[in-house]
């Protein structure tokens, strides 16, 4: 999506992402955090910088605090 310029359908993405990590059971709350929170950092570094900060601006405040708070306990 990012590569495609589908900025709409990226932000209907993440924002799904997450609904289910707020409202999901445990066990898919954990599934977003493990699986999708810690392939963010690949994601952003494999996407060009001119694309950066917009795929970063699209990042739901919740799914954004994930990511943080999982980089602060990996010690990055």
């Amino acid at each position: 999506m990012i590569e495609q310029g589908r900025e709409d359908e990226l932000g209907k993405a993440l924002h799904l992402m997450e609904y289910m990590h707020e409202k999901g059971e445990r066990r898919l709350q954990n599934a977003v955090e493990n699986i999708f929170v810690f392939s963010l950092d690949s994601i952003l570094t494999a996407c060009p910088e001119s694309l950066r900060g917009m795929v970063t601006g699209k990042i739901p405040i919740g799914i954004y605090t994930a990511y943080i708070n999982q980089m602060y306990r990996s010690g990055y």
